[in-house]
């Protein structure tokens, strides 16, 4: 956000120089147009004190804003010099149309419509009506397209995000998505479980019943694994018939590991290993003491749930 506010102000400040020029080439530029544009320096310098820190989007808005207020004093100054920077008034749109959602930059059309007439009010009015029609066109448009197309650009990114997160075949989240989730959670030094569960003889249905069975299978237990985990629940598939879910709360966690085990759908049985985080433990660590803890679980005589 601090970028765009830079962007911001240069902008202001370059429009001003423009500004400044376009005086000089029309001979307007006197004591008074200097006094003007020092004083629209000092402002603009202080609105950046003011807002630089600011991280809510819409104050970004100032600096088109800023950029209108600019004109409106140089169309006292220097009438004509305006006429020829109302241009600028496009670059304002296309800022709020690229730090703003879709809809937002409409707001800057009161103001600009407003700063427009001020700058062209010795226009003929039949004239000045067709000028505005065009420049709206050209405003709506400079602001709405890169704003819808940041709005399509995002959907795209969020969707591919969710993809590279998202086992194709179950539709849990991914080993990928898992190590990231989880070890974000013992950065934040909170307390969790993690589950790490294993369909039992998987291989042997497989050959039983066929590899279409078998993805079948993974993906029916993995909505029991869905239904069965708190909303807030990290949920993934570890790896082939190996699923994880990280619940926050501890003590919840070897009931909901039961009722995952007695929930596994075509009569098939599943193994799993709990454990609780430790402080300081890294995720390896963490997944390796789930392992073992399965590994119990299954020379135990699988169907069991082993804590440790």
């Amino acid at each position: 956000m601090s970028a765009w506010h830079r962007i911001g102000v240069i902008g202001a400040v370059g429009i001003g120089l423009v500004g400044l020029l376009a005086s000089a080439s029309t001979h307007e530029l006197d004591s008074g147009s200097w006094a003007y544009y020092g004083a629209a320096v000092a402002l603009t310098v202080a609105v950046w004190l003011l807002v630089h820190r600011l991280r809510a989007p819409w104050a970004l808005l100032c600096w088109p804003l800023m950029a209108l207020l600019g004109l409106v004093g140089v169309s006292f100054s220097a009438p004509v010099a305006a006429t020829l920077c109302m241009g600028s008034a496009v670059l304002g749109f296309l800022f709020a149309g690229l730090t703003q959602a879709r809809g937002v930059s409409l707001v800057l059309l009161p103001p600009t419509l407003a700063t427009f007439v001020r700058v062209n009010h010795s226009v003929p009015a039949q004239q000045l009506g067709v000028r505005l029609g065009i420049a709206l066109v050209v405003w709506i448009a400079a602001g709405e397209l890169p704003a819808w197309l940041n709005a399509k650009l995002s959907s795209a990114r969020a969707d591919l995000e969710r993809l590279a997160a998202t086992d194709p075949l179950t539709g849990l989240a991914n080993r990928r998505y898992w190590d990231a989730q989880v070890g974000r959670m013992l950065g934040q030094r909170t307390s969790f479980a993690v589950l790490l569960v294993d369909l039992d003889h998987f291989k042997l249905f497989n050959d039983a019943h066929g590899h279409l069975a078998g993805d079948e299978m993974l993906i029916a237990f993995a909505r029991v694994i869905d239904e069965n985990a708190p909303e807030a629940a990290v949920r993934a598939r570890w790896g082939g018939e190996e699923f994880a879910l990280a619940v926050q709360d501890v003590a919840e966690a070897p009931q909901i590991a039961e009722r995952i085990r007695r929930a596994v759908p075509l009569g098939q049985t599943c193994s799993i290993g709990l454990v609780a985080q430790r402080p300081g433990e890294t995720l390896p660590g963490l997944m390796l003491r789930a392992d073992e803890a399965l590994y119990q679980a299954k020379s135990a005589g699988r169907d069991r749930v082993v804590a440790a």
